[in-house]
């Protein structure tokens, strides 16, 4: 046998070889996706999912720890608040947005009721006695409430008089 013709067949054979080792790696390859498959499948059934969230970037599973039972008390209490109806098309995200909205409207409200029932020193003082002191008259600086103040005083120093 010449040098090419064992050239020829040791090529041949490495041929083969390699056609082999490539059928045991292909067996090898489908053994584990088999296995990749059932354990997703395991980890699926058990409540985990995979992490898909960009800014954990972790390639892990997580648990949902009864996700879908949270979002459902979620969407619930919206319902509630009539805010997840046709207005906001039936979405979660447009009932908070407007659940926010209703929130900032009341507390702007409230604020401007406070400031119409703000606690000046004359109050202050009126309320310190005991006095049923209202904001309304609370006008021209508590012109109204010293003068309560004034007349309480004169109770007072009468009451100490006649004792």
């Amino acid at each position: 046998m010449s040098d090419r013709d064992a050239a020829g067949i040791n090529s041949f054979h490495n041929v083969c070889t390699f056609r082999a080792d490539c059928r045991k790696a292909e067996a090898l390859l489908a053994e584990r996706d088999a296995e990749i498959a059932r354990l997703r499948d395991a980890l699926t059934s058990k409540g985990f999912v995979e992490c898909g969230i960009p800014a954990c970037a972790c390639d892990s599973w997580h648990h949902r720890y009864g996700l879908p039972e949270r979002w459902a008390e979620i969407k619930e209490v919206l319902i509630r608040a009539d805010v997840l109806n046709n207005d906001t098309g039936n979405t979660p995200l447009n009932a908070i947005k407007k659940l926010i909205s209703q929130r900032d409207a009341e507390i702007a409200r409230r604020s401007e009721d406070a400031a119409r029932y703000r606690l000046t020193p004359a109050v202050i003082q009126c309320l310190k006695r005991g006095l049923n002191c209202w904001p309304e008259q609370n006008n021209a600086e508590g012109a109204e409430i010293r003068e309560i103040l004034r007349q309480s005083e004169e109770v007072k120093l009468r009451i100490g008089e006649d004792v």
